[in-house]
């Protein structure tokens, strides 16, 4: 099993929503799709720092299940099963949040580390750029820069789709 495959396997959720939506045969050949186009979107930007890679992983994986939707069906229906999917899992991992929070004391530490995580996870050592603005309570981040060429890209490809 490739990179692609292995990646892919971690998205299920797509790969659920398409066999809802679409013919079982129609499924599975998008999804071998989405794994040749997956693979060649990681070969064209490798190397990835490992601290991007949790970022890029997520939004190539995407980007490939997506684009291989559309070059078979329905632009409407392809962003459908997108946005369903993406619920789905957002809706999965809203709920172990919830359970985890109901434990004594977890809402307190989660408060506490939120923001030195989040700084680290979209800090400079994942190829981000934070830009701080002074504010009357202090110093808070208000944007961040990917690197530039993974950007272009990802504008490009939203404004050509």
């Amino acid at each position: 099993m490739n990179n692609a495959e292995k990646l892919l396997n971690k998205k299920k959720v797509y790969k659920t929503e398409m066999d809802k939506v679409l013919p079982k045969d129609q499924s599975e050949r998008i999804w071998k799709q989405s794994a040749v186009r997956l693979e060649s979107i990681l070969e064209k930007y490798e190397p990835v720092a490992d601290g991007m890679r949790m970022h890029t992983d997520k939004i190539f994986t995407s980007a490939a299940v997506y684009l291989s939707l559309k070059d078979e069906i329905d632009p409407d229906i392809a962003y459908s099963i997108m946005e369903k999917s993406v619920y789905e899992s957002c809706a999965s991992a809203a709920a172990k949040l919830a359970a985890i929070m109901k434990i004594p004391g977890m809402k307190s530490l989660f408060i506490r580390i939120w923001d030195p995580l989040t700084k680290k996870m979209f800090g400079p050592g994942n190829g981000f750029k934070n830009i701080f603005y002074e504010n009357k309570k202090g110093e808070n981040i208000e944007w961040m820069l990917f690197p530039a060429r993974i950007t272009v890209t990802l504008l490009s490809w939203a404004v050509r789709n």
